[in-house]
């Protein structure tokens, strides 16, 4: 799966159920790439490249749910506060 140039208020992906992406990319989204509040889990995934420019955080990723990120590459991702990632609880 390929997402790019979402403009939403939260990017390309939002999530507050449970989720897996895999082999996907995720780039060039104003709003970030993705939005966790659930369980998710992202490997053999690229994120480069998305952006928050409304004062929040999370460029790649905002986590405040479960997140797990294996063998995946986080790239020039920005955000008023956290730029490649925002976790409360990453594993």
């Amino acid at each position: 799966m390929t997402m790019q140039g979402g403009s939403a208020g939260s990017g390309g992906i939002f999530n507050e159920g449970t989720l897996t992406v895999s082999n996907s990319t995720l780039s060039d989204n104003n709003g970030g790439g993705i939005w966790n509040q659930g369980t998710m889990t992202v490997s053999n995934s690229t994120l480069s490249g998305n952006h928050v420019s409304y004062g929040s955080s999370g460029g790649g990723i905002y986590n405040s749910g479960t997140l797990t990120v294996s063998n995946s590459t986080l790239s020039n991702n920005t955000a008023a506060e956290a730029a490649a990632s925002s976790t409360a609880e990453a594993r």
